[in-house]
């Protein structure tokens, strides 16, 4: 189905039909829920994601991720390795850690995430998470996507689109209905405007 979106309205389409998705449990929780090396190859995926990691939350407006030093999660040393002074993250049970890593709530336990090391624990994150962390104000990366979806209604989207809302129903149905034989091509049309950048992160 060819849909003559407005130029410039490819992102306004596409947070649509993600509000669509997420409002009615059409995304891959559990693969979204890999935070991290250990846990794709414990999941067999080729691949993980950020969506459950932590991010700091100011004035309502989403920050960096939170860390797991702000947390006391885990504790810098310096350690002497080559003959030279390297600082090292541990936590409690002295358990080393690349760096001052980031965290996601398992079973709503604040846990560490050793991202890259195949070796450490498998972190699968809770997600849609929107509460105080210790001392910060947390959210999801999956809430943070579902608030922006939310931010106007489908046929809103629509209207910015240029298109009908059964428009974006239409094909957000369709393409949900494939699992993961679904995929996006994006090429110059979303991105060659001025926010290009940020309508080819929505349809990806």
């Amino acid at each position: 189905k060819w849909v003559p979106i407005k130029p410039g309205g490819d992102a306004a389409f596409a947070l649509g039909m993600i509000r669509w998705m997420l409002e009615n449990e059409k995304v891959n929780k559990s693969y979204l829920a890999i935070a991290n090396v250990a846990a794709q190859a414990a999941a067999g995926e080729p691949n993980y994601t950020n969506a459950s990691w932590l991010n700091k939350i100011k004035d309502g407006v989403p920050g960096k991720h939170l860390r797991a030093s702000e947390l006391g999660l885990l504790t810098k040393q310096t350690v002497q390795k080559d003959g030279k002074d390297v600082d090292v993250y541990v936590n409690a049970n002295g358990v080393e850690f690349p760096g001052d890593t980031p965290v996601a709530l398992v079973g709503g336990v604040p846990t560490p995430i050793n991202v890259l090391n195949p070796e450490a624990a498998p972190v699968l994150g809770d997600m849609f998470i929107n509460q105080k962390v210790g001392d910060f104000d947390v959210k999801d990366g999956m809430q943070i996507l579902l608030e922006s979806a939310q931010e106007h209604t489908i046929a809103e989207w629509a209207e910015i689109a240029g298109v009908s809302e059964n428009d974006i129903l239409e094909l957000v149905a369709e393409f949900t209905s494939h699992g993961r034989k679904a995929a996006v091509d994006i090429h110059r049309g979303p991105s060659q405007h001025t926010n290009g950048f940020y309508a080819n992160n929505a349809w990806y």
